[in-house]
């Protein structure tokens, strides 16, 4: 009885549909491209989906917004300029110092820049070691800004459907947290 309450309590917490909304996110791309051939441009947009889901975080629905358009455009800008210029040693050095730097320091701006410093770096991490002629650098980069843009729109979509769904999921982990703990004081 115990089990099947906490695993009924698991599939209707918001862990469970936030993961859902990302596996469903990242995969799809990629399946659906796989259909047609062309398994690469999947994956690369499904990288942009899951790095867009990083910033992707509770909270008011104007903060998801401009987090998750913030993550497409850094990660769009960081992949355009890391292809173009990772194979000139010196510049590679200093773009990865002021991708670094510039990313990391978004962590005073709390949890969803963080997220945002994160997913960016990530993406420049990838884009070093490829090998690009110029118009493959700018596919890759719009293959990533699709990605985003992917997620961008199916978070919203379910958003919409269901607007206070985090606000409930929430409200039911506190009253599941209050009554272990009036079960406690009871004994």
């Amino acid at each position: 009885m115990v089990e099947t309450r906490e695993i009924k309590s698991f599939i209707h917490s918001h862990y469970f549909s936030d993961g859902l909304r990302i596996a469903f996110g990242g995969v799809l791309p990629s399946l659906l491209l796989a259909q047609f051939g062309m398994l690469n441009a999947g994956i690369i947009i499904s990288l942009g989906a899951l790095t867009t889901s990083i910033a992707d975080g509770p909270g008011p629905l104007i903060h998801k917004k401009n987090g998750m358009l913030f993550c497409i455009l850094f990660m769009f800008i960081t992949a355009l300029v890391t292809g173009f210029i990772n194979e000139n040693r010196f510049l590679i050095l200093a773009c990865i110092s002021f991708f670094c730097f510039s990313y990391s320091m978004l962590n005073v701006y709390g949890s969803r820049a963080s997220a945002i410093g994160t997913a960016a770096t990530l993406i420049m991490i990838l884009t070093i070691d490829r090998r690009f002629t110029a118009s493959e650098n700018v596919i890759y980069s719009l293959q990533l800004l699709i990605g985003g843009l992917w997620y961008f729109i199916l978070s919203l979509s379910i958003w919409q459907i269901r607007p206070y769904r985090m606000a409930q999921q929430t409200l039911g982990i506190c009253i599941d947290e209050v009554a272990a703990y009036l079960e406690i004081k009871a004994g």
